[in-house]
């Protein structure tokens, strides 16, 4: 029992289908009553997308700030809040992470929000070049398939008192080779 589409065709995310049954039998070979059935579906193949990250790409701070955010939108699903998790310099924090929350804009049905990295008095060492790397994964929740994942990375840089790039004696995480 399968159901085939005509004509074949290869949809683009976002695209709606609409779809009709204009008959089928059972298997002892009674019609299916008011036919057709219509119903359409919105094609989603595409994860969500992330900007406006805090501290910003490239930005030099003094210290490290005590939160961490980017804000995430998906344009056809809501986003998922149980598979996201942030990278920070090699060291990963899942959603069940007491420090990473993803806070959902009620106002964008489930489609928009903000992850939010609360440092809680937890030490962030930037390696030697003062650089500290972020990345960031999240998904979405489409109704009919798994989620669609996408990633996003970008760099701040914490300075020392005296201008120049925050040095430590001991080891820090290794930087990720996420992206």
């Amino acid at each position: 029992h399968r159901l085939t589409f005509e004509p074949s065709v290869d949809w683009l995310s976002g695209e709606v289908v609409n779809v009709s049954l204009v008959s089928a039998e059972d298997i002892l070979g009674n019609p299916l009553q008011d036919a057709p059935i219509s119903w359409h579906y919105t094609i989603d193949m595409t994860g969500p997308y992330f900007w406006d990250p805090l501290p910003a790409d490239g930005e030099t701070l003094a210290t490290i700030p005590d939160f961490i955010t980017i804000r995430i939108c998906d344009s056809l699903s809501p986003l998922s809040t149980t598979d996201f998790s942030m990278y920070i310099n090699g060291v990963t924090y899942e959603a069940s992470s007491p420090h990473l929350s993803l806070v959902i804009d009620t106002t964008t049905d489930g489609h928009c929000g903000m992850m939010i990295f609360d440092r809680m008095g937890y030490p962030i060492y930037p390696d030697p070049s003062g650089a500290v790397h972020i990345a960031v994964v999240a998904s979405d929740m489409p109704t009919l398939c798994d989620g669609n994942i996408q990633d996003f990375g970008w760099t701040f840089y914490v300075a020392s008192d005296t201008g120049g790039v925050v040095t430590r004696v001991d080891s820090c995480p290794p930087v990720m080779s996420y992206w």
